[in-house]
């Protein structure tokens, strides 16, 4: 009975297949990995039978249901008629094509040195040469140095089919390097690996190039030097700077000259990248002679002094009190006390600031009569004519010619009043206290 039973099946199973071989079959080829697995969802599943060997790759398929999946075992071709049913019910067959490939040795370059800045593009060899089917992992230790992309898949559907995909697949190994150093780049397929020292180096100075020979230069005079560094892309563009003869000038180590005194240095600029280049600019520094400048200050003049001189110019200069009666109080230059720095009345400046502001302050040491403003006080100064009077702190003069010109001193020379009379009188606000007036240059002291 058995014997009947397994004659009638094999009898029912010719005759569907003798059935499906009127049935045109399509083609499919899939490329796995040892050890992937696959579904497939054809239509409902009606008989399936292979011709090759089944160790290569697992069919499993159930009749009635829609789903064929392979499984991927060992390297080899085999393949697989899987014949179904589309929901008309009308019956169709795919050939399933599978090639199992997997690699069991990966080689690239052991050592690599290249360019910080620099792009490359790993293309490891394998024993299987189908490699651009196998997914590779790629790591850098040091992605600070360089940065390594991964292998990575994309699914692409088949034409025609809504649900099967083919697979792409997108190679990796592509560097990007970053900074000088050191990283380990490995290349990974399962437990297979292979590994590459890559050294990043920097990118060197080839040149410093001035835009001419030298310069001249006066003393105490400052310049900035400012030579091409080439390649522009070179990794390290700083510069040691260095002066042959220090006591003729001196460069600080942004590369600004200061010329000190008469004669010749060579300024030398040199990499400091390690690649050893160097270059020279002559510097020749000219004498300036000091500038006698005699001012003759006037106590009006106390407020402030300037002059034309150029920047940097050394200059020596005298301050004359009015009269002998007067001295210098004070002097300040820039706000910082000079006095101490006068020379008989003569300042001496080894190089003139860009912006310079000198006050004097006198002190009278004569005798001068004290004047009560009470009742008024006429004729007191030059001409005879002229009247002054106070009331209610304010400072009256007339009678004095048009244009005279009329100032008013407190008594450590500070000037607080300066007045050009339009008619002849004047009214002066003033607060109590003593006071120098002077009319056309003739002074009196008077109380108010």
């Amino acid at each position: 009975m058995k014997k009947y039973l397994k004659f009638l099946f094999l009898f029912i199973c010719n005759l569907t297949f003798y059935q499906l071989a009127a049935v045109d079959v399509t083609t499919w080829k899939y490329t796995f990995e040892a050890g992937e697995v696959r579904t497939f969802s054809p239509g409902k599943i009606i008989a399936t039978s292979t011709s090759s060997d089944r160790t290569i790759a697992d069919c499993v398929a159930h009749l009635g249901e829609d789903k064929v999946t392979f499984t991927a075992m060992k390297p080899g071709i085999v393949s697989y008629v899987v014949s179904y049913q589309d929901s008309k019910g009308v019956a169709h067959s795919i050939n399933y094509v599978i090639e199992v490939i997997d690699i069991t040795n990966i080689t690239i370059p052991q050592t690599l040195s290249v360019k910080v800045g620099e792009t490359y593009k790993f293309n490891p060899i394998i024993q299987d040469s189908r490699m651009e089917k196998y997914l590779l992992d790629w790591k850098s230790t040091d992605n600070s140095v360089a940065t390594i992309d991964n292998d990575y898949t994309k699914k692409v559907p088949i034409p025609g089919w809504s649900n099967l995909y083919d697979i792409t697949y997108i190679r990796g190994g592509n560097i990007d390097t970053h900074k000088p150093g050191r990283t380990l780049i490995t290349c990974s397929y399962k437990n297979i690996s292979a590994t590459c020292q890559l050294t990043v180096e920097p990118i060197y100075v080839s040149n410093i190039l001035f835009q001419d020979s030298g310069i001249e230069m006066t003393e105490f005079q400052n310049i900035q030097l400012n030579p091409t560094i080439l390649p522009e892309n070179a990794t390290n563009k700083d510069i040691d700077w260095k002066s042959t003869n220090p006591s003729v000038a001196i460069v600080d180590n942004k590369g600004v000259v200061t010329a000190l005194n008469k004669g010749k240095t060579v300024i030398t600029a040199s990499s400091k990248d390690g690649s050893q280049i160097t270059s020279n600019y002559l510097i020749t520094v000219n004498s300036l002679e000091k500038e006698n400048v005699e001012i003759e200050l006037m106590i009006d003049d106390f407020a402030q002094f300037s002059t034309n001189i150029e920047h940097g110019t050394p200059f020596e200069f005298s301050i004359l009190p009015p009269t002998n009666e007067w001295r210098i109080n004070s002097f300040t230059v820039n706000g910082k006390d000079a006095t101490n720095e006068l020379v008989n009345g003569k300042y001496s400046i080894d190089a003139a600031e860009e912006s310079m502001l000198m006050l004097v302050e006198f002190a009278y040491e004569g005798q001068l009569t004290f004047f009560d403003m009470t009742t008024g006080i006429s004729s007191i100064i030059g001409d005879s004519n002229i009247s002054i009077s106070k009331k209610e702190a304010r400072l009256y003069l007339s009678n004095f010619k048009v244009g005279a010109e009329v100032k008013i001193y407190t008594m450590g020379g500070h000037l607080v009043g300066h007045h050009i009379s339009v008619n002849n009188a004047l009214e002066i606000e003033i607060n109590p206290g003593y006071y120098v007036l002077s009319i056309d240059g003739d002074c009196v002291k008077i109380k108010i």
